[in-house]
């Protein structure tokens, strides 16, 4: 945190399957001490990013036209767009420098100009300091499902999942289990659920409240995690596990999930040590299937199955 430098945003060119120039994300002599948390590349062709340390900005995709929104304050965390053009962001905490001073987590309207439409506080309960992590929303109902991190006062870390209403209102909060990874809705409507329950690694479809179909993804492994949800051209789902795992995800018409599993090989100096090498997104072309891994600047390919 004492050092500070260049804020860079990574692009992979997905055609030539080759890295092209970072951006630089901040105002010409500005420096930052904090890295990029997420990315968000918004419709108005904007990439929006938190920093968690610091402040969430944009910059044109052409790296022309940076802002920075300090007045939204620290602790920004993961970002997703709605249909509306909103940017919709989780606070895992609003004090990440100091834990001692930290009163609660929070999500957060933004508009496409960074002015705050309103935020819902997470306040503690039970004793818990409560940190939202990712978030999906329905397009159809417009509630968001959020998951957190629940931290006690031993340094212990339990899992909710968050309901919250198309106005901000908090309707459910549900204690784990099962602990939700991730959630995202396709252009369908349909929420795609991943979890975990029993040591069991299991996705769900839904629509409407109603669920359409489950599957089993296997046994978790020890610091295993799905982390993140795309959506190929062909409508299937890419699911990205940490342990370098890509499941692609088909729901049939008549119900029922079909699941293909890539195993995507990893350089010999990125096999996982404990805590390292994790992979965290999966998107796909019509033809092949490209996925970040945390080893430096990696990414993974594989041809994407047929349907």
């Amino acid at each position: 945190m004492r050092l500070r430098g260049e804020l860079l945003i990574g692009r992979f060119d997905l055609g030539r399957r080759a890295f092209l120039e970072p951006l630089r994300a901040l105002p010409r002599g500005e420096t930052s001490r904090s890295s990029v948390w997420d990315v968000l590349a918004h419709s108005n062709g904007r990439l929006y990013y938190t920093t968690f340390f610091g402040a969430l900005g944009s910059v044109a995709a052409d790296g022309s036209d940076p802002r920075v929104h300090p007045e939204l304050g620290a602790g920004l965390n993961e970002l997703i767009e709605d249909p509306q053009g909103w940017i919709h962001a989780t606070r895992y905490s609003d004090a990440p420098e100091d834990p001692a001073r930290q009163t609660r987590g929070g999500v957060l309207v933004l508009t496409p100009a960074g002015e705050r439409v309103r935020e819902t506080p997470i306040p503690p309960a039970a004793g818990r300091f409560r940190a939202p992590k990712s978030l999906a929303l329905d397009p159809q109902s417009g509630e968001l499902w959020v998951n957190l991190d629940a931290f006690d006062a031993e340094g212990g870390v339990h899992y909710e999942t968050l309901r919250i209403s198309a106005g901000g209102e908090i309707q459910e909060a549900r204690p784990a289990p099962p602990e939700l990874h991730f959630a995202a809705f396709d252009r369908a409507g349909r929420g795609w659920f991943a979890e975990s329950l029993d040591g069991e690694l299991r996705l769900r479809v839904t629509q409407r409240g109603a669920e359409l179909a489950r599957a089993s993804l296997g046994p978790r492994e020890p610091l295993d995690f799905v982390q993140d949800i795309q959506f190929a051209p062909d409508g299937r789902a890419l699911l990205a596990l940490w342990s370098a795992r890509v499941v692609v995800a088909r729901l049939g018409a008549a119900g029922g999930l079909s699941l293909r599993e890539l195993a995507l090989a990893r350089p010999a100096d990125c096999v996982a040590p404990r805590g390292r090498s994790l992979l965290y997104t999966a998107v796909a072309t019509r033809e092949r299937v490209f996925a970040t891994l945390f080893c430096g600047a990696t990414v993974l390919e594989a041809p994407l199955p047929p349907d």
